[in-house]
């Protein structure tokens, strides 16, 4: 064989294998979350309705962090990025927060102005 061809499938084969890992991993975080304590959070607007945008069908082949584990995407206010854990005990804390935090901004804003 030709050791170019050799290569491509080497490189195949790896791509395949790394896939295949990344895959079982997120679908064993999915689980382990499922009996956790803790739920992903929005950091934005507090929402626990969270998507995974690790190959989303609107991921882009030419956006490397879409391919990235670990990035997420608010269904509620469209925010994408890391979100927190939080305690499923101290959502609503959490949510308060978020929404004092943008009171504030918002004041500051308008006093700079």
């Amino acid at each position: 064989m030709d050791s170019v061809l050799v290569a491509k499938l080497v490189a195949i084969a790896a791509s395949l294998c790394l896939f295949t890992l990344g895959f079982y991993m997120l679908k064993w975080m999915a689980e382990r979350k499922k009996h956790s304590d803790y739920v992903l959070a929005c950091p934005k607007c507090g929402s626990v309705e969270i998507s995974s945008t690790f190959l989303s069908p609107e991921s882009s082949m030419f956006n490397i962090n879409n391919f990235m584990p670990g990035r997420y995407r608010c269904k509620s206010c469209r925010y994408d990025g890391m979100f927190p854990e939080v305690k499923i005990e101290e959502l609503e804390g959490f949510r308060e927060e978020i929404k004092s935090n943008a009171v504030r901004k918002s004041k500051t804003k308008k006093t700079k102005k």
